[in-house]
């Protein structure tokens, strides 16, 4: 029995964090360490980090002091460790997330040397993006270090639905989920413009589960004026159900009368939307943006595809304008319209998807994934 030692401060501990540390292992048990105080630090500190301030973890710009622990190992979730336990780390794009620092900036060396320390004993991506992306802002001397603890394992998601979805009635309607906080980055404003160009042909439903703000790194050029427009448009349409907030058992009871999965997203590091649309057996539509080529197959649903950078981002994702966000918002949901068009016009199509979902969440989030991080410990603990 190996036991991983979970710190309770990660940044997302309901949703990413749960996906990717808690999720049940047989022959693994999680020992969470209690909440500890946060200090913020500036770059002069990240230089002098592991002299100034000995045992703890580093989040962005944020320093989390770690406690001594009898497991196995620590177990951290988008952060490095500056401790001499043995710990490993689970990541969606880089490492530390979200400095304050282009992931090639010179002192991104100084914070990336605890993953060469033996103390570092597994660098799991959640995605073969990730991974790429890790490897791409490495010197090559630095990637071929740490090659042999460097894994990708999905995220957990447990399988919800027992049977694929049966085929399309001729008057049954077809119903998007959307379920995302940050709504205009992730497309909602796509769901809700196919939705209200649709008319009645389609007969096209959408449920929207969100805050409908515009609270990320993204969409600044999304102006409050429009926010409040397209708050007035959810409420006012007759063919959208919008909840502003529920809990996550609420989301998954709304979502399973769903037909299709939708999240046509401009920015993502995995979309774990999907993968609970996914594990109710809907298909779903979605975009290729960051590890969502690995997400979005045809097997399972419909991908637009929008234009990447050499890095899998959007294009555009620095510096978006308004005009090309709102240009992309049409282009989305033309690409929603056609899927639905598909799904009206071969109806059989819908239990193939389903089953081609269920499968996949069993097989690569589920089964195969407990059967990896077993391995992975197995190997380097």
């Amino acid at each position: 029995m190996f036991v991983l030692s979970t710190p309770t401060f990660a940044t997302r501990p309901s949703y990413a964090h749960d996906r990717t540390i808690l999720a049940p292992v047989p022959g693994v048990s999680t020992e969470q360490i209690g909440q500890l105080p946060l200090g913020r630090l500036d770059l002069m500190d990240v230089r002098i980090l592991g002299r100034k301030f000995g045992e703890g973890s580093l989040f962005s710009a944020v320093y989390v002091p770690l406690r001594r622990t009898r497991g196995d190992a620590l177990h951290l979730f988008n952060q490095v460790s500056f401790t001499a336990q043995r710990w490993g780390v689970t990541f969606e794009h880089c490492l530390p997330w979200a400095t304050r620092l282009r992931p090639d900036h010179p002192l991104q060396t100084t914070l990336r040397k605890p993953l060469f320390s033996p103390k570092c004993k597994f660098v799991i991506g959640i995605s073969q993006w990730a991974r790429q992306f890790l490897v791409d802002h490495m010197t090559p001397e630095d990637a071929a270090t740490i090659e042999h603890k460097l894994f990708v394992v999905p995220p957990f998601q447990a399988v919800r639905g027992a049977q694929p979805r049966t085929a399309l009635a001729e008057d049954e309607p077809i119903i998007l989920g959307f379920v995302g906080r940050s709504f205009f980055r992730k497309g909602g404003e796509a769901v809700l413009r196919a939705v209200e160009r649709s008319g009645e042909a389609l007969n096209m439903r959408a449920l929207i589960i969100s805050g409908a703000a515009s609270n990320d790194y993204l969409t600044g050029c999304v102006t409050e004026d429009h926010i409040n427009r397209v708050r007035e448009r959810l409420s006012a349409h007759s063919r959208i159900a919008w909840y502003q907030g529920l809990s996550n058992d609420k989301v998954m009871a709304e979502l399973a009368a769903a037909t299709i999965g939708a999240l046509p997203t401009m920015s993502d590091t995995y979309g774990y939307s999907s993968l609970e649309a996914m594990s109710l057996g809907l298909p779903i539509i979605g975009t290729n943006v960051q590890a969502g080529s690995e997400i979005v197959t045809a097997d399972v649903g419909w991908r637009l595809d929008l234009e990447l950078g050499a890095d899998g981002f959007w294009a555009h994702h620095l510096g978006l304008t308004w005009d090309r966000y709102r240009d992309t918002v049409d282009y989305l949901a033309t690409g929603i319209e056609n899927a639905v068009r598909q799904l009206r016009s071969e109806p059989s199509r819908l239990p193939q998807l389903s089953l081609g979902a269920l499968r996949r969440v069993r097989d690569a989030h589920n089964s195969e994934r407990a059967t990896k991080m077993l391995a992975i410990l197995s190997t380097t603990l």
